[in-house]
């Protein structure tokens, strides 16, 4: 059977009960099919019903505990050297201002819980070697560049006090 209802204050159709189900019509729609004396609400088409009857399950009852697993870390977590990334860190920022390398250090140092936590053992042990690696070559260089720095000066003083002097030794001579 064929049906025209209205939308949007225009009538359309004809439409089967297959159509009707995609236009996703409400039960105060206006319907009209042949053999009826006026339009109806379609609610009241007893055809119609099967458009209405929500055959949808109810959703299963809220549970507040979780379904899902997540592996648990068997080995033990490794040093994350945080403490000695944050001290090269500082240190190379303060002594080696263009040269802040304490920075590798510390995400490596951050990378490594959360590495731990899915069970990549092997990843989580080389970012703790790395940590350190990173943590201690930061250290030596924030303290040798500083100490570099100041026996450059002290040599360019040197030898430039002794140029001067070897040269008034010429000149004194001539």
């Amino acid at each position: 059977m064929n049906y025209y209802i209205i939308e949007n204050g225009l009538q359309i159709g004809p439409l089967t009960i297959e159509q009707l189900k995609f236009k996703n019509i409400s039960p105060n729609t206006q319907v009209w099919c042949e053999g009826m004396p006026e339009w109806k609400k379609a609610r009241e088409v007893s055809e119609l019903s099967v458009l209405f009857t929500n055959n949808t399950p109810p959703p299963p009852p809220f549970s507040t505990r979780h379904t899902y697993s997540q592996p648990q870390p068997t080995e033990p977590r490794p040093e994350d050297h945080l403490a000695l990334s944050i001290v090269a860190t500082v240190l190379t920022f303060f002594l080696c201002f263009p040269l802040p390398i304490g920075v590798v250090g510390l995400i490596y140092s951050l990378s490594i819980d959360s590495k731990w936590k899915i069970c990549d053992y092997e990843t989580a042990k080389t970012y703790s070697r790395y940590a350190k690696i990173w943590g201690i070559a930061s250290i030596c260089l924030a303290i040798s560049v500083p100490v570099i720095y100041v026996l450059a000066y002290i040599l360019s003083g040197a030898l430039y006090v002794g140029f001067f002097a070897g040269l008034m030794g010429i000149l004194s001579g001539l």
